[in-house]
């Protein structure tokens, strides 16, 4: 009954916590990070407390928990710097989602470590820029999105938004330029940011 996870409003840290540890049903670890994303959306505190099991769901046998637990890290950006070696070990991991797009453990990973600013994730990144497009379907959305600032949609922004906010990497450059010369690379708009930022630092008065 892990989809159960899904129906309750406003999860405390410690509900929370208790749905993501250890579970057989892969639905129900799927939920318990639906409800992390939902609490993280709202307040900020609860990061600290969260992000190590979080992270501890990157090894998880199925592919949708992996993929969720490394979209989360992604949105938490520079707080989840800490675990970055085990989002890169995910780099290379191609299973893929059940949906329509079927994006992949690997892309989210890549996205995650763009938003830690680690360089490991331009190797990756330059070969996305420099493909034909003919030759592979990614996952990455092919436009900018947006989405309210309290709700958490699982989902990976488009290329242009993961490259905002690198630091500026030779062989990126390269591979922008390479793109243009075929296509124009749509900027990202700061304003449509599919990013959720955490929410508030203070607590929720009871």
């Amino acid at each position: 009954m892990g989809w159960t996870g899904e129906l309750f409003t406003g999860p405390s840290p410690a509900f929370v916590l208790g749905l993501l540890a250890d579970h057989p049903d892969d639905e129900q670890r799927v939920g318990a990070l639906g409800q992390a994303a939902e609490l993280l959306a709202r307040w900020r505190s609860p990061v600290a407390e969260l992000l190590p099991v979080i992270a501890a769901r990157l090894d998880d046998p199925a592919a949708e928990v992996r993929f969720r637990a490394a979209e989360l890290l992604a949105c938490l950006g520079p707080s989840a710097t800490a675990h970055a070696d085990e989002v890169a070990a995910l780099l290379g991991d191609t299973a893929a989602r059940a949906t329509r797009v079927g994006q992949t453990v690997g892309e989210a990973a890549l996205w995650a470590l763009a938003r830690m600013n680690d360089p490991r994730c331009v190797p990756a990144l330059a070969e996305l820029l420099t493909e034909p497009p003919t030759e592979r379907r990614w996952g990455f959305a092919s436009a900018s999105a947006h989405y309210p600032a309290d709700f958490h949609h699982v989902v990976l922004p488009s290329l242009p938004e993961v490259l905002d906010g690198l630091p500026p990497h030779a062989a990126l450059l390269s591979a922008v330029r390479a793109r243009l010369g075929r296509s124009h690379l749509r900027a990202p708009s700061p304003a449509r940011s599919p990013v959720p930022e955490p929410g508030p630092a203070r607590q929720p008065a009871p």
